[in-house]
């Protein structure tokens, strides 16, 4: 059967209408709208907010409720540095009073110029964007586990970096957390691997270093979505041994792939899910399990707390003697 195309009348006195403010950004969360839309998204790995306006940044804010939001569905937080940042020197002492820091965010200096074609000649842009796609096509060559960075990826004709970056400059940003964009790779720099948004001092490398941060919330996310079905069975030692061997056989397929830094299982991870987590003030609100990986280090566990109860499941970090199991933290 032929369809006839059809031609449609409109105005052309339209426009953009207002700008953004942070509170279109954020969002209510009794009404789902905003930042708080996502919690009914698909799950997600990356979360970039762009530039409110060309001459605004995104406020703080918005950013650390896009963090809190990224925390609970275990994914990074891209945040541009802000248009005050012109060259590197002014960006490293600014970081010295950067108020956003997290193992959950990630920032890419410098900003990029590009062609504008809305105006027709360039402009700059937040590096978020270009970030994201660089990380997913490294994720797409290599495992979230990997060390492998972007350095090696191209940059989209046309891009260019707003500022020089010397080899000292990468240094110093990746002790306050920063990571350079490789366009701006113009010397032979040290490949110091991709940092989250902490400082240097004081963190660990499973928090300080992507790879490890991507592993983590990898797993975290993973063993709690892949154990949901256990809300449809009755709690006892016939479920937690079922659930135990799942995790146990997804950790020993990891294993093989090289995700782990021991060289035997007990150095890697261990999972726990029987009567010391679920005894009877338990048994009836659902069923939880245990689980600590080795990110950085062999036999340093990072800990993880999976609870599946009617109506929610989560997953979070937890203090645990695994050996006495006293009451979680």
């Amino acid at each position: 059967m032929a369809i006839g195309a059809g031609y449609a009348c409109s105005n052309a006195d339209g426009d953009d209408g207002d700008e953004l403010t942070l509170y279109d950004i954020i969002g209510d969360p009794e009404a789902g709208t905003g930042l708080f839309a996502l919690r009914s998204a698909p799950p997600f790995n990356f979360l970039y907010i762009p530039p409110l306006s060309r001459e605004r940044d995104v406020g703080l804010p918005a950013q650390l409720v896009a963090l809190r939001l990224c925390r609970e569905q275990q994914a990074l937080l891209l945040v541009d540095p802000p248009d005050s940042w012109t060259d590197a020197p002014r960006a490293i002492e600014a970081l010295r009073t950067w108020p956003l820091r997290s193992e959950d965010a990630l920032m890419f200096f410098p900003r990029l110029r590009a062609l504008d074609r809305l105006r027709g000649h360039e402009e700059i842009f937040g590096s978020g964007a270009a970030a994201a796609g660089l990380l997913a096509a490294a994720t797409a060559r290599s495992p979230v586990w990997s060390a492998a960075g972007i350095d090696e990826l191209p940059m989209r004709a046309g891009l260019k970096t707003c500022a020089l970056i010397t080899d000292l400059d990468q240094i110093r940003l990746a002790q306050a957390g920063v990571n350079v964009l490789p366009a701006t790779l113009a010397l032979a720099l040290p490949r110091l691997g991709l940092r989250t948004l902490l400082p240097e001092a004081g963190a660990r490398d499973e928090e300080r270093y992507l790879s490890a941060r991507r592993l983590a919330l990898f797993l975290m996310s993973s063993i709690e979505r892949g154990t949901r079905w256990a809300l449809l069975e009755p709690s006892g030692p016939a479920l937690w041994s079922r659930l135990s061997a799942q995790v146990i056989d997804f950790f020993e397929a990891l294993e093989d792939e090289g995700a782990f830094v021991g060289a035997k299982a007990e150095e890697n991870y261990f999972v726990i899910c029987d009567e010391r987590l679920n005894g009877e003030a338990h048994a009836a609100a659902g069923v939880r399990l245990l689980f600590g990986v080795a990110l950085s280090r062999p036999g340093e566990f990072r800990t993880c707390l999976v609870e599946h109860r009617p109506g929610a499941s989560s997953v979070r970090v937890v203090s645990v003697n695994r050996f006495a199991l006293p009451e979680l933290s």
